[in-house]
């Protein structure tokens, strides 16, 4: 079985220590499983994909860039036969954050959030009443690693601004309500095949709502309870198929419930460096499928 562990020409050519971690750890268990494993750049060379019976997509984390580009790559892995992890179904479906309206819709307690099309006007964003007084973030519906991502002090002062204009010019955007209990972190449910395998709390810097390391934020250590563990079960019940893997991203809302913030189906860090089983569950999730 051939199989490419998918990420970017920037990774392959060491602008990103962390995703080359990333890579390795995947694509050694990947080995040990018998699979012969390639890392290959998915805006690289089309010549390179030759031969290639399955990919694992993992660090493609600048594919929000380019995501038509993207999208058209999976389709041409998919018409040349390879298997993709995850399904190429999941993946196009989770490019566009509105999968959380699906998400809601099936039960899942996911944070409130309106939207704002490209092609709807500004005047036809109406924010709920208590918004308008409460701190609120705002980031195009296609996006990753924060890019964009925008806090302001009153939904007010979001619909006077003129980074809400540069933004719907470029995006279909999302607007949320901040959620306070993002100081404490932001909690990372990591799933292989359906089964939460580990998880940990992404904390922000002193002043910053950003959990990325770009941004000053740390990870440390997070012991799921049954809460989590019946969380992860009820969103992967509410996808159509089984992904490969998973990362469902929450918080402590306002009103102190647990809620989904995101769920990463395209290019999670998985932490595979801190949970080497989890490496090695995913290989043979991906070798036995």
């Amino acid at each position: 079985m051939n199989v490419a562990v998918v990420t970017t020409l920037a990774v392959l050519q060491g602008q990103d220590a962390g995703g080359r971690k990333e890579n390795q750890r995947l694509k050694d268990a990947l080995e040990r499983q018998g699979a012969t494993v390639r890392c290959i750049a998915w805006d690289g060379p089309e010549q390179e994909w030759r031969g290639i019976d399955a990919l694992v997509v993992r660090t493609t984390w600048n594919y929000h860039l380019h995501v038509n580009a993207f999208r058209a790559f999976i389709e041409r892995r998919v018409s040349q036969g390879c298997q993709c992890f995850n399904a190429a179904a999941l993946l196009t479906w989770n490019l566009d954050k509105r999968y959380l309206n699906d998400l809601d819709a099936a039960g899942i307690p996911v944070v409130p959030t309106r939207y704002l099309l490209h092609t709807d006007t500004l005047a036809e964003l109406v924010l709920p009443d208590e918004w308008l007084s409460q701190p609120v973030v705002v980031k195009p519906t296609v996006s990753a690693s924060a890019h964009d991502t925008l806090r302001f002090d009153t939904g007010r002062q979001l619909l006077d601004s003129a980074e809400l204009v540069r933004l719907h010019r470029q995006h279909d955007v999302m607007i949320q309500p901040f959620q306070r209990h993002i100081a404490d972190g932001e909690v990372s449910l990591v799933a292989i095949g359906g089964e939460l395998q580990h998880a940990v709390r992404k904390v922000p810097a002193e002043g910053d709502f950003r959990v990325q390391g770009a941004y000053g934020g740390r990870v440390v250590e997070y012991l799921p309870d049954e809460e989590d563990h019946a969380l992860v079960k009820a969103v992967m019940a509410a996808l159509p198929e089984t992904p490969a893997y998973a990362r469902v991203d929450i918080v402590d809302d306002n009103e102190g419930h647990r809620a989904l913030m995101e769920l990463e189906l395209i290019e999670p860090q998985l932490f595979l460096d801190r949970f080497p089983d989890s490496a090695e569950a995913l290989a043979r999730y991906v070798v036995n499928a």
